[in-house]
């Protein structure tokens, strides 16, 4: 990530105790951004906190994680809004909100 030339990268986590990485804890919500304090321009999503495993359906493997179910429902309605671009806290507030 430190050496890749774009300005700015989105690093999905979408595992159990992904929260870990940043050591972010927050109340009950299962999706969380960040911004790695160390390295300008690079964001992680995390389907977790630090000692929460992601949700799935454990009754269906076949099935991605709930976090990826957002993640790719998000990308196909697209967004209710006038903007021409989408900042990462747009889609995550749209993840979130959905």
């Amino acid at each position: 990530m430190v050496k890749c030339r774009a300005g700015n990268k989105i690093m999905i986590l979408d595992c159990c105790y992904a929260g870990k990485l940043s050591g972010l804890l927050s109340d009950d919500e299962s999706l969380r951004i960040c911004h790695w304090s160390n390295t300008q321009g690079v964001y992680f999503m995390m389907s977790s906190d630090k000692d929460v495993p992601s949700r799935f359906d454990p009754n269906d493997c076949t099935i991605p994680t709930f976090f990826t179910q957002r993640v790719i429902e998000t990308i196909k309605s697209g967004a209710d809004n006038d903007k021409d671009i989408l900042t990462l806290d747009d889609f995550f507030n749209i993840m979130k909100d959905s």
